[in-house]
C-alpha cells in the first residue's frame, strides 16, 4: 500500500479526500473516537479514494484508514487524522444602499457584506453577472451598473481557509 499518512485537514462543511495506491479491493473506515482505537467501515467507500463530503465539528480528530485485500490477505493502510476547521463565516449578509434595489442610469450602488463573527484576515471576492471584479478585496464594492439586472455576489475566506458566500443580490 502506498500513500502518505500525514493528517488531512478541510473546512466544516466543505469535504476532504483520503487516497493511495494498491492493488486489490478497498474498504475505508473512519474510528469511532479522537484516539483511533475502533473502526467502523464507511458504507459504499470502496474505490482507491474516499472523500467525506459535509465535514462537520463531530468529525474532528478522527481517523480514516483503509483495508485492502488482494488474494485473501487484506492490509491495513496508516491511519490519517482528519482535522475540521471551524467554519468562521457561518453568516455572511449582503446588502445595498439603493432604494428597492433599484439604481437609476449612471447612478452608484455600494454593497458592503458583514459576517456574524470575528474572522482571521478575512479576503472577500466579488463577482458581478458571473465574473470576478478585482477592484477591491475588502468589505464592500461600489460599482455604476451598465446591465440590467445587474448580480452581485461575494464569497470570503480568511487565514484558515475556510469560505462562505453571499449569493444573488440583483439590481434591476
Amino acid at each position: 500500500i502506498t500513500t502518505s499518512c500525514t493528517a488531512v485537514s478541510g473546512c466544516e462543511n466543505a469535504s476532504a479526500t483520503f487516497s493511495l495506491t494498491a492493488t486489490g479491493t478497498y474498504q475505508w473506515q473512519i474510528s469511532s473516537d479522537t484516539l483511533g482505537t475502533s473502526f467502523t467501515n464507511i458504507s459504499g467507500a470502496t474505490a482507491s479514494s474516499y472523500t467525506r463530503n459535509s465535514l462537520s465539528l463531530g468529525d474532528d480528530r478522527k481517523y480514516i484508514q483503509c483495508l485492502v485485500t488482494n488474494g485473501g490477505i487484506t492490509s491495513l493502510s496508516c491511519a490519517r487524522r482528519l482535522n475540521v476547521l471551524e467554519n468562521q463565516f457561518r453568516t455572511v449578509t449582503l446588502s445595498n444602499n439603493a432604494s428597492s434595489n433599484a439604481v437609476c442610469r449612471g447612478g452608484s450602488v455600494t454593497f458592503s457584506a458583514s459576517l456574524n463573527t470575528a474572522a482571521d484576515n478575512p479576503v472577500y471576492t466579488w463577482t458581478v453577472n458571473g465574473v470576478v471584479d478585482n477592484s477591491t478585496t475588502g468589505s464592500s464594492l461600489t460599482l455604476n451598473p451598465t446591465t440590467n439586472p445587474t448580480v452581485v455576489s461575494v464569497s470570503l475566506s480568511s487565514s484558515s481557509g475556510c469560505l462562505a458566500s453571499a449569493q444573488g443580490s440583483t439590481l434591476s
